[in-house]
């Protein structure tokens, strides 16, 4: 099918109820991901998905959006993971290395 002009082949973008738009895209498998954030304008949001795909295209995209990750997310999985290491260290399955 021929592509229709003016259409982006890569990445899609949708104006939210609020009035700012949202772009998409797919990764290499396929997977679909939504920019961490908004934009004001059309343009704007069609930027996001072009970077994108220049990443792809260079091999420097880690797929890693951390910008949509609050602080106090990375707060709680920072202290689940504590818990975690806790918990095999006095269960004798990992030892820390100062204590080797």
């Amino acid at each position: 099918m021929a592509r229709r002009k003016g259409r982006r082949s890569f990445g899609s973008m949708r104006q939210l109820p609020s009035g700012r738009w949202q772009a998409r895209y797919r990764d290499l498998a396929g997977v679909q991901h939504t920019a961490p954030q908004t934009f004001a304008t059309r343009p704007e949001a069609a930027r996001f998905p072009a970077q994108v795909e220049t990443d792809l295209a260079r091999g420097e995209w880690t797929g890693l959006e951390l910008a949509a990750v609050s602080p106090n997310t990375v707060a709680k999985a920072y202290r689940l993971l504590a818990r975690i290491m806790d918990t095999a260290v006095e269960a004798g399955m990992i030892m820390m290395w100062w204590c080797s």
